[in-house]
């Protein structure tokens, strides 16, 4: 049986990994956006794709791949960053709803490719 201090110590514990975690999929974020700006898409995309793995629940990652696989005739991919923020529960409900309106869209470029 645990006492309420070893409760309390499972609990910091705890914490100290879940900040850490969300620490990780900010910095992929802003590391992304930065990288962005220089020109390394392929490396952005390495980071946003991580936390579309880890399932990050905003919609920064999934908005940014949509975009630049989109940009350059990926529409697969497009789909499938769409598709993900909407299966990993995305929060915003009008993105939601915009992401799947994309999706038929580029469902179409797709077929006609």
């Amino acid at each position: 049986m645990q006492s309420e201090s070893d409760d309390v110590e499972e609990m910091e514990a705890f914490s100290k990994v879940m900040k850490s975690i969300e620490d990780t999929v900010v910095d992929r974020n802003l590391n992304g956006i930065e990288l962005e700006k220089k020109g390394h898409e392929d490396q952005a995309i390495a980071l946003y794709e991580a936390n579309i793995s880890d399932r990050f629940d905003g919609s920064h990652p999934y908005n940014r791949l949509r975009i630049l696989y989109k940009d350059r005739g990926d529409y697969a991919n497009a789909i499938r960053a769409c598709e993900a923020y909407i299966n990993n529960g995305g929060n915003d409900m009008k993105l939601c709803e915009s992401f799947r309106a994309e999706i038929t869209k580029l469902k179409a470029k797709l077929s006609k490719s």
